[in-house]
């Protein structure tokens, strides 16, 4: 998220040059955070479950790390994007439109 969220400090400056605020870039980046660490639990999880029988050591995962995974991983997201976001959104709306 935090490396997404850099790369696109341009089109953030060309939306807030255009009158966006800066609340709702947060929501959209926010969103789209909690909908990418959702998914990274659910595939940690399934990958977890699939390699558990494989291991020839004994695996034990409480259910308390089952469901601390999404928590932790959507406070993790939603931190590494707002870090990103309050940078980019700290440029200049006119530095969008520079050239190159």
């Amino acid at each position: 998220m935090y490396v997404s969220a850099l790369q696109r400090a341009r089109d953030f400056a060309v939306l807030k040059a255009l009158g966006s605020s800066s609340t709702l870039l947060f929501c959209g980046v926010a969103f789209q955070a909690v909908v990418v660490t959702l998914a990274a639990a659910a595939l940690a999880v399934g990958v977890a479950r699939i390699l558990k029988p494989v291991l020839t050591l004994p695996v034990a995962i409480p259910m308390s790390a089952y469901l601390l995974l999404p928590v932790t991983s959507v406070v993790m997201g939603l931190l590494a994007s707002g870090v990103a976001l309050s940078r980019a959104v700290s440029a200049d709306p006119a530095s969008a439109f520079a050239a190159i």
